[in-house]
């Protein structure tokens, strides 16, 4: 019985996977190469079948050992939340840009050079159904909030001419100015709908997601209190850090940045410090480490200013040579005045709690581990949760393990980049359930973590169509508070947490605790 389980789990993951090839490409499953998401109304609707075949299967599913019980949960809740976002929230006719599940084509970019041909080859396979695929996410939609279609106008034209550019140098021209022609298309029909304003999401829908995101049901007014708990306690913290440093706040994050030429250099000595830091203090062991490339990012991957970028981890070549972090410059075009504001979001302390977050103990050294996890669906499914918790959780554990020990400078850029985040927690929450306006949450995030009006404006309008942005701080709290209950050495809860792959927090927390 426990075989057939395990074989059935497998079959629920790879129809998932069929349904989506675009998630099989990103995991390194090469299988999936030249398939394209079909994302019609009557692929959706049969979709929808099967999954809810699956959600009843493995509700009624008896699991024969703890890791089946733990993959049985985990891909019950996965395929909840695409229930939520594509029944429930009815995504694919709203919102334009699950076209990116159609348009992302980098995967086939990168790789080794033996590959390339056969790379080329996919591409080209993968361009050839672009047309086909958006018209028929174009018939689903038929209701289109402005905030989708001014984030889609950007990200559109931006892929129109990627294919036109970098595409085309690896698929040929011709089949990569079909595709480009058929996003302008699409960009056009986008732009002639009309959709009434964005909706908070409302007190069901938004704790259907917390449920399943993090494996239990949360009660939205005290996760509302444990944010402003957090907020509290950091905005204390930072102004102590800021009194030791000999200034306030506001003056040591008006710091300018590094010029365009020195960006890659500072970034490659932060990693190394923060690399030399996790194997100085045992803060979490680095297995089959290889410290990843430091670059400026390519024109088809640019978009946050520092990110970490590695293959799936079913990858069969050599991740090594895969991994990097990248830097995101500013463009040559830019006139000096926005080029300083952009260089300034890399000011040295500021990119070193970034490089904490995105490489060592964060995301890289995250990934070394998911690629032992102890199963197929541990490795593949990723829980947004505890994988962003982790890594912001790592900023200020790092702290407390000595990173930078006696630097009040540093410590004023990590408690400043939580408060973003524990403001995030408390527009998402507040906004969706609580009846906080947009106006209220842009001024949350001015006094709460201090950010200027019109960048406060962003992060606030963004918490309207991106709920979920609350899962860095709720995955930190969660470690933090599984941490406790755990007890012992911190060193090697970190190493049994990563064990387990990125399940929910309440499925690491069943087999962490006695």
């Amino acid at each position: 019985m426990a075989g057939e389980v395990r074989r059935r789990l497998d079959e629920i993951l790879d129809a998932t996977l069929a349904a989506f090839p675009s998630q099989g490409r990103d995991l390194g499953l090469h299988a999936y190469d030249g398939q394209v998401d079909d994302l019609s109304p009557a692929a959706l609707a049969g979709r929808a079948d099967e999954r809810r075949r699956h959600l009843a299967e493995l509700a009624a599913m008896a699991a024969g050992d703890d890791q089946e019980g733990d993959d049985r949960d985990h891909l019950a809740l996965y395929l909840a939340e695409e229930e939520l976002m594509l029944a429930r929230r009815e995504e694919a006719r709203r919102d334009p840009m699950w076209a990116n599940r159609v348009l992302r084509v980098s995967s086939y970019l990168e790789g080794p050079a033996a590959t390339e041909a056969e790379r080329a080859d996919a591409l080209r396979r993968h361009l050839e159904q672009v047309p086909d695929a958006l018209d028929g996410l174009a018939a689903g939609l038929d209701e289109v909030p402005l905030a989708f279609r001014e984030a889609a106008a950007d990200v559109l034209a931006g892929y129109a001419s990627f294919y036109r550019t970098e595409a085309a140098g690896q698929a040929g021209r011709e089949v990569a100015e079909r595709a480009a022609a058929a996003v302008e298309r699409y960009a056009a029909r986008v732009g002639a709908l009309d959709g009434p304003p964005l909706e908070p999401w409302g007190a069901a829908d938004f704790g259907e997601l917390l449920r399943v995101r993090t494996g239990v049901p949360l009660d939205a007014a005290a996760l509302l209190a444990r944010g402003r708990a957090e907020a509290d306690r950091q905005l204390a913290r930072q102004r102590e850090a800021a009194g030791r440093a000999g200034g306030t706040v506001a003056e040591l994050r008006a710091k300018v940045g590094p010029a365009a030429g020195e960006l890659l250099p500072l970034a490659k000595g932060l990693v190394a410090e923060c690399r030399r830091f996790v194997a100085d203090s045992g803060f979490v062991s680095l297995p089959d480490d290889e410290p990843p490339g430091v670059e400026l990012a390519p024109p088809f991957l640019r978009g946050a200013t520092a990110f970490y970028h590695s293959p799936g981890p079913f990858e069969p070549a050599d991740p090594a040579a895969f991994r990097r972090y990248h830097l995101t410059p500013p463009l040559p075009e830019w006139d000096v005045e926005r080029t300083a504001r952009w260089l300034a979001l890399f000011q040295p302390q500021t990119l070193a709690i970034c490089t904490l977050h995105e490489t060592y103990p964060g995301h890289h050294a995250h990934e070394l581990h998911l690629r032992r996890a102890p199963s197929r669906i541990a490795t593949a499914l990723w829980n947004e949760v505890l994988g962003e918790g982790w890594a912001h959780y790592c900023e200020e554990a790092a702290f407390e393990a000595g990173f930078r020990a006696g630097d009040p400078d540093a410590e004023v850029a990590m408690r400043t980049d939580a408060l973003v985040r524990a403001a995030r927690l408390l527009c998402a929450v507040g906004m969706h359930t609580q009846g906080m306006s947009l106006d209220e949450a842009t001024r949350e995030f001015e006094e709460t973590a201090g950010l200027d009006p019109d960048h406060a404006r962003l992060e606030a309008v963004r918490g309207t169509w991106d709920p979920g942005y609350f899962g860095y701080t709720l995955g930190k709290l969660e470690i933090l508070d599984l941490r406790e209950r755990v007890g012992g050495d911190a060193a090697a809860f970190h190493d049994r947490l990563l064990a387990l792959g990125t399940p929910p927090p309440a499925i690491a927390a069943r087999r962490l605790l006695p």
